[in-house]
Formats: structure tokens, C-alpha cells, sequence
């Protein structure tokens, strides 16, 4: 199982996005994002972070970070559909989205790693999709 969501983890910001984009439509009941988002956020901070942390030793900074950066958007795009978002928390979207995609580019350049620059830059365009949508 570990395998598989390690192959597969970089669908679910794709996938939460086009959730989160009829759910504003109002398509999807806007509970089921918020628990879908929410999952995903546990997934990726507590789960993902403490199963997976020996996978690059030399970038534990890295791997924590972009963990965090990962749940913290989720939990703000969840926060997004119950109130909307206004101010500090629209600018702090737009700052984590950013450092997404630098981190990127860091993981595609230095790491090597194709699997993160997909899961940082969906959480990016998730992030854009909060700020525009």
C-alpha cells in the first residue's frame, strides 16, 4: 500500500483541484470537499511526513517543508469553501504558492525527483485555483 500512494500521491492535488473547482461551481456538495481536503491534509502532514522520511536523508528540510506546504493549502482551501478567504490568508496562499513552485524546481533540478516537482506544482496551481477561483 505504501508503494502504491508513493507512485500515486502526485494525483491527489490534481484531483482536489478539480474538486475544488465544482464545488465553488456548486456541482459537489461542499461537505464532501471539505472532508476529501481535509484527508488529503492528514495524508500528506502527519502520514506522509513520518512514513516516508528516510526516503532523502540529505534533504530533510526539503521533505518537511514541502509536507507542510502540501497540507497547510489544503487546509486553507478547505477553509476557503466553509468562509471566504479575504486579506492575510489570500496573501499567505499566494506566498505558499510561490515557494511551491520553487521548491519545484528544486526537486526537479537538484533531486531529481519528477514525482515532487508534480505534487509541488499541482499543490501550486490548487493554490492559484484558491486565489482565482
Amino acid at each position: 500500500m505504501k508503494k502504491l500512494l508513493n507512485k500515486t500521491d502526485w494525483i491527489i492535488p490534481f484531483a482536489t483541484y478539480v474538486i475544488y473547482f465544482f464545488t465553488v461551481e456548486s456541482v459537489i456538495p461542499s461537505a464532501v470537499y471539505i472532508v476529501l481536503a481535509c484527508l488529503f491534509s492528514l495524508y500528506y502532514f502527519p502520514f506522509r511526513l513520518l512514513t516516508n522520511i528516510n526516503e532523502f536523508e540529505n534533504n530533510r528540510f526539503f521533505y518537511i517543508l514541502s509536507c507542510f506546504f502540501c497540507s497547510a493549502i489544503l487546509t486553507l482551501s478547505a477553509l476557503d469553501v466553509i468562509v471566504s478567504l479575504t486579506g492575510f490568508f489570500r496573501t499567505t496562499v499566494g506566498v505558499i504558492g510561490v515557494l511551491c513552485i520553487l521548491l519545484s524546481f528544486y526537486a526537479l533540478d537538484k533531486l531529481k525527483s519528477k514525482r515532487f516537482f508534480a505534487v509541488l506544482y499541482g499543490i501550486s496551481i490548487l493554490a492559484s485555483g484558491v486565489m482565482w477561483v
